[in-house]
């Protein structure tokens, strides 16, 4: 039996920004695995209409709402790399309502008839959450190449994209409390060879009937 009650391995798939987390679970769920994003779910709990949306609007005002209501992510992302206590603040309202829906639909995965789910859950050290899955793997990439993918992705400057990466934990410690480490640092061909022999080892060593 695996942790948390249900017979379902579940995966943490973490790393800091930029490192390619994303990718890694898109060829987890190609490779038959659910797959849940916390970052989408982070966005879900806070939409309009959402109890942690009244209290997200409280904490950084109306100005931080979007000409369609929904919350301003660029406005508040700035605010929360430079403000440690406004971050707390934040994180106070939205990770009990992450967790308890990522974990509602990992039971959902379960009572569909998987045996395993996957993750993506960027601050799974930071909230000391390795222990409520049962196993996790770090994505690891050069602090340069983190920095010029962040830019390119968010269309931020350099200099934010530093900062953003220095509220995160040092990359050193992440690895130090993981698993398993997969670098991506060269081609993603070599960081999807990576991850099928992940798959493999975790389907022959936790997934593989014994009986049988």
């Amino acid at each position: 039996m695996f942790g948390r009650g249900m017979d379902i391995f579940k995966l943490a798939v973490t790393g800091s920004a930029g490192s390619g987390k994303s990718r890694v679970c898109q060829r987890l769920f190609s490779l038959g695995w659910p797959v849940f994003d916390c970052d989408r779910i982070a966005r879900e709990v806070v939409e309009p209409g959402q109890p942690a949306y009244e209290k997200m609007v409280s904490l950084f005002g109306p100005e931080c709402v979007a000409p369609d209501q929904t919350l301003d992510r660029a406005k508040i992302r700035a605010i929360i790399i430079e403000s440690l206590e406004m971050r707390k603040k934040m994180e106070a309202i939205q990770h009990p309502a992450i967790l308890d829906e990522l974990f509602n639909r990992i039971e959902a995965a379960f009572y569909s008839g998987h045996r395993m789910a996957a993750a993506e859950v960027p601050l799974l050290f930071e909230l000391s959450m390795e222990d409520r899955f049962d196993y996790n793997v770090t994505i690891a990439v050069d602090p340069s190449v983190m920095v010029d993918r962040i830019v390119r992705r968010d269309k931020v400057s350099e200099a934010s994209a530093r900062k953003m990466l220095s509220i995160q934990m040092d990359l050193e410690e992440k690895i130090r409390r993981s698993d398993r480490v997969l670098w991506n640092n060269r081609s993603e061909q070599e960081l999807m060879a990576s991850v099928d022999q992940l798959d493999g080892f975790l389907r022959k060593q936790f997934l593989t009937d014994p009986s049988k």
